[in-house]
Parts: structure tokens; sequence; C-alpha cells
């Protein structure tokens, strides 16, 4: 954690003369991929401590950045867009407004990982059961669409196949 944060400090430090909205696009992602990164086993106390410290750094970034401004002022240009979050407003074509806002780290879904057991085995139609249930119950949006098969369809279809083709040694044609 101390190595990430850093990082952030540095990127902080380094973009004085940045835009917020060239600031906010080199941090997002960082933080972003923190997270996602260490949502399998880390707190929602460790994310808001993080989102603590990202927010003392911008503090300081905006006091450095505009020495002679009042605190109310530096609120109102870099912290009003969205609630008190580091954020800016972009103007799009034809007048359309856009917020660009600092991404939560607590704001990431804690996911835990649930571990298989040691006997199951995929290709083991004694066990098929337990995968429908277990891939049923972790549904991943960005999998659901039109078109596409469901990951049970295809654990079935992945043990058929290796019943057919892998059920004889090749050598000596005697079932495995």
């Amino acid at each position: 954690m101390q190595g990430w944060r850093d990082k952030i400090r540095l990127r902080i430090k380094s973009a004085l003369a940045l835009s917020q909205e060239t600031l906010l696009g080199q941090l997002n992602p960082l933080i972003r991929g923190w997270a996602n990164h260490y949502r399998h086993g880390a707190a929602k106390r460790t994310f808001d401590k993080l989102d603590g410290f990202v927010f003392r750094q911008l503090w300081r970034w905006t006091k450095k950045r505009h020495p002679d401004k009042s605190a109310t002022w530096k609120q109102r240009k870099y912290f009003s867009a969205t609630k008190g979050i580091f954020s800016v407003r972009l103007t799009k074509d034809k007048g359309k407004s856009q917020v660009l806002t600092l991404y939560r780290a607590a704001s990431t879904r804690i996911r835990r990982h649930i571990k298989i057991r040691g006997a199951a085995n995929p290709y083991d139609p004694d066990y098929t059961r337990y995968f429908d249930i277990r891939l049923n119950r972790r549904r991943w949006p960005q999998n659901a669409g039109y078109g596409q098969t469901s990951r049970a369809q295809n654990a079935t279809r992945k043990v058929a196949h290796w019943l057919q083709d892998a059920a004889a040694c090749p050598y000596q044609g005697a079932p495995v």
C-alpha cells in the first residue's frame, strides 16, 4: 500500500502545471486498477483510508496551485461539480456538459474469492452440477449478451468433448 501511495503522491506533485482534466485522466486508471486488483481481499476501511489520502494530496495540489485564493474558492473551483469529490465540468460540442469525476476506491464492490473443492474436476461428469451451480452463482454482467452461449453450456460442451476424444489412451486404446 505504501508503494501505491508513493506513486499517487509523485503523480500529483509532478502535475502542478497540468489541467484538472489531465490530472483526472492520469489518476483514475491508477486508482481503478489498484482497487480492482485488491477487491478480492482488501477491506472497505482500507479503500476509505486511501480515498482520504488522495483527497489530502489533491487539496495540497490546489493549495500549491493557487496559494493566494481562499479555501472556499478552491472548494468551489475543484470540488463542487459533484458534492465534494474532485471533479471538473467539461463542455462538449453543441453545449452539452459532462462531469469528469475522480474514481473513489471505496465505490469498488468487494467480491470474495470462493475456492474450488480440491477433488473437483471440470472434466469429470460427476462434478458437472457442482460447476453449474458455481458458475450460475457468479454471473458477470459483461458476459451476458445476445448470441452468446452461457458458461454452463460451454462447460457441458467441454466435458462432452473430453469424454469423446480423451476417453481412450492414444497409444494402446485402453479406456482412461
